[in-house]
C-alpha cells in the first residue's frame, strides 16, 4: 500500500535519528503540528515542502511519492573536429541518410586522415617542383603509400607495436621509392604486400593477446570488491572474494548485491527498521551468497535460478510484521537466507 506524505515524513525523520521536536524546530512549527502530519490528521503547508526536502536530502517529488524525472541530455557534436556528411545538412545526425564520417581532434589521437592528406600534398608538391628531374610520379602511386604511412604513424602515436611499426615502414618505403628518393629495387607485387600486412597484423594480435593473458593471470585470484551503505541502501559488487559485510542502519531501504566467482555474507541484523515495500536485488554467478536477516522480518522470495540452489535456515518470529522482498538471479551458484538474533 502506498505511503501517505505523513508516513513518509515519519520514515525519513526516524531514518535520520531526529525527534519530532527537532524537526519542528528546524521548520519553525510546533511538535504537535509534526505529530498531526505523521498521524495523517493534517498535511504540511506547501511552502514547507522545499524545506522538508532539504532537511531530509531528498527531492520534493519523492517526498510527495511521485516518481523522479530522469532528464535525457543529448550532447551535440564538438565543434573542433572534421565532419564529412553526404545527405541533408539541416537534418539531425540520426536522421541523415548516406555516409557520415566524423573525426574528433580532441580525443588525444593522432589524426591519421589529416596526416595522410598532409603527406600526400607534400609528396605531390616535391614531386612537381624539387624532385621533378627524378621523374613525375602518378597521383595514385603517392596517395596510397601516404595513407598507409599516416595509418602507421597514428598507431605508433597510441602504442608501439609490430603492426604500427610494420605499416609505417611499408608506407615510408613505397612513398620514398615512388618519389624517386630511394632506389632499392624492392618492388613486390600487390598480393605479396597484402600477405605481408596480414602476417604483421596477425602476429601483432597474437602478441597483444599473450600480453593480456599474462596480465589476466597475474590479476586472477587477487579479487576486488566495493561495498557502501548510503541513505539506508546497500550496494555491493564483488568478484573473486570471500568476505562478510554488515549494514547497521535505523531504516533499511533495500539495495543490490552483485557477486561473481566468490562468496559473501551480508549481515542485516543490525538494521532496526524496514521500509515498506523494501526490495533487495541480488545477482549471483558462480558464487555463494548468504543473507542474515533479523527474526522480525519475513522474506518474500522471487528468485530466478539456473543450475543453482536457494536454502532457508531458521525462520521469522511468529509476530514478524515486516516483509523484505528478495529479487534474485542466481546462475551456477547458491543463495542462503538465514534468520538469526
Amino acid at each position: 500500500m502506498e505511503q501517505t506524505i505523513g508516513k513518509r515524513i515519519m520514515t525519513l525523520r526516524k531514518s535520520r535519528g531526529m525527534t519530532q521536536d527537532q524537526l519542528a524546530e528546524k521548520l519553525g512549527v510546533t511538535a504537535q503540528a509534526v505529530s498531526k502530519w505523521e498521524n495523517d490528521i493534517s498535511c504540511p503547508d506547501i511552502a514547507l515542502l522545499p524545506k522538508l526536502a532539504e532537511i531530509f536530502q531528498v527531492t520534493t517529488d519523492s517526498l510527495l511519492g511521485m516518481p523522479e524525472k530522469t532528464e535525457i541530455v543529448k550532447t551535440p557534436p564538438q565543434s573542433g573536429g572534421f565532419h564529412v556528411n553526404i545527405g541533408e545538412e539541416d537534418e539531425p545526425d540520426e536522421d541523415r541518410n548516406g555516409f557520415t564520417f566524423r573525426w574528433d581532434m580532441n580525443n588525444g589521437e593522432l589524426p591519421w586522415f589529416a596526416m595522410g592528406v598532409l603527406l600526400f600534398a607534400v609528396a605531390m608538391l616535391l614531386n612537381r617542383t624539387i624532385l621533378a628531374p627524378l621523374g613525375e610520379a602518378s597521383v595514385w602511386s603517392l596517395m596510397w603509400p601516404s595513407a598507409v604511412l599516416a595509418l602507421g604513424l597514428s598507431n605508433l602515436w597510441e602504442k608501439i607495436s609490430l603492426w604500427s611499426g610494420g605499416t609505417t615502414i611499408i608506407g615510408a618505403y613505397f612513398l620514398l621509392t615512388n618519389m624517386g628518393i630511394l632506389h632499392l629495387n624492392l618492388r613486390p607485387r600487390w598480393n605479396i604486400i597484402i600477405l605481408v600486412l596480414l602476417i604483421i597484423w596477425a602476429v601483432s594480435m597474437l602478441l597483444d593477446n599473450f600480453r593480456h593473458g599474462k596480465k589476466h593471470a597475474e590479476a586472477k585470484g587477487k579479487g576486488a570488491s566495493e561495498y557502501k551503505v548510503k541513505d539506508g541502501r546497500v550496494s555491493y559488487d564483488g568478484s573473486l572474494t570471500s568476505e562478510t559485510v554488515t549494514a547497521s542502519v535505523d531504516l533499511f531501504r533495500g539495495g543490490n548485491v552483485d557477486l561473481s566467482f566468490g562468496s559473501c555474507t551480508l549481515d542485516l541484523r543490525g538494521c532496526k527498521d524496514l521500509e515498506d515495500g523494501c526490495i533487495l536485488e541480488t545477482d549471483v554467478s558462480f558464487g555463494s551468497l548468504s543473507v542474515l536477516v533479523p527474526k522480525q522480518w519475513r522474506v518474500e522470495d522471487h528468485t530466478d535460478r539456473s543450475f543453482s540452489s536457494i536454502t532457508f535456515q531458521g525462520g521469522p518470529a511468529p509476530d514478524a510484521g515486516q516483509t523484505l522482498t528478495l529479487k534474485s538471479d542466481v546462475s551456477f551458484g547458491s543463495l542462503e537466507i538465514r534468520w538469526e538474533d
